[in-house]
């Protein structure tokens, strides 16, 4: 495992290696991830540095730490976003699914998030479609 330091106030998650970092901080990632992580569109991956690697430490032994007490790493079955729980996560439908259930939604932050988290997560051209299309009748 390489360490990397994720910079964003947000959850990063690559369903097929099973991997999550919920909020900024140093996360172990595994090997074979490492350069794609640091390509990753949003930027938000960076190499470790020596300040870092000594916060980590002392985060590792706080209340926020990202670990439970059994060593194991907290995973949650609902994203989320600025304002808490977003309604679904965009990874666990298609693009069509998408489409339907943000139809309902008429807040423009959320319909925000789910759009960022799909893009953190698989980052489909027709999912962003389906976003953008939801944001601009909400906006006008």
């Amino acid at each position: 495992m390489t360490e990397l330091k994720w910079t964003r106030d947000s959850t990063f998650h690559d369903g097929g290696r099973n991997f999550r970092a919920r909020g900024p901080g140093v996360y172990d990632v595994p090997e074979d991830a490492v350069e794609e992580y640091l390509d990753h569109r949003s930027g938000a991956w960076e190499r470790v540095d020596e300040d870092d690697t000594e916060q980590s430490a002392n985060d590792a032994g706080s209340e926020d730490s990202n670990a439970s007490d059994d060593g194991d790493t907290e995973t949650t079955s609902e994203p989320e976003g600025e304002g808490g729980a977003l309604p679904f996560s965009p990874e666990e439908h298609t693009n069509a699914e998408i489409e339907e259930r943000i139809a309902d939604i008429d807040d423009v932050e959320t319909v925000r998030a789910l759009k960022n988290l799909e893009e953190e997560q698989q980052d489909r051209s027709g999912a962003a479609d389906a976003f953008d299309d939801r944001l601009t009748e909400l906006e006008e």
